[in-house]
């Protein structure tokens, strides 16, 4: 519902004109950040399952609201959307150590590393809901 929400305020006229090389990074570094999860995942779970699919499609969600999130930082570049980032860059840092914790080695440290990310990110999607969305564009003059 996040992601949904960030791509509804965004302009992807904009983005695609002016983002291009950023988009084309972000689109390259999730596929390849994709494919070295399920190369762990591929090791306990079946290929072909449900559990598979779901863990393919929940991983690619996860990563394509981090990337979302950044260019929604890049196109309205304020302090709501910079939370909004950071937000989501501990929820996939949290993902990520609970695919090492759930999948490679079961160290507690790791899961409170990432229950720690986490409660970090719910923290800072509080924080931004607080703010208001000034749009800030480079193209936009903001009177403060």
């Amino acid at each position: 519902m996040l992601l949904i929400k960030i791509c509804k305020s965004i302009s992807f006229m904009h983005l695609l004109k002016n983002l291009k090389m950023h988009s084309l990074v972000l689109l390259i570094l999730n596929i390849y950040i994709v494919y070295v999860l399920q190369m762990i995942i591929d090791q306990r779970i079946p290929e072909g399952g449900h559990g598979y699919v779901l863990e393919m499609l929940y991983n690619s969600v996860i990563l394509l609201l981090l990337s979302t999130s950044l260019l929604n930082y890049f196109y309205r570049d304020n302090k709501k959307s910079l939370y909004l980032f950071i937000g989501s860059l501990c929820i996939v840092f949290s993902e990520v150590i609970s695919v090492a914790y759930l999948y490679v080695t079961k160290q507690e440290l790791l899961d409170f590393f990432a229950l720690s990310l986490a409660l970090l990110a719910f923290y800072f999607f509080y924080q931004q809901s607080k703010i208001n969305n000034t749009q800030r564009s480079s193209n936009a003059i903001v009177l403060e």
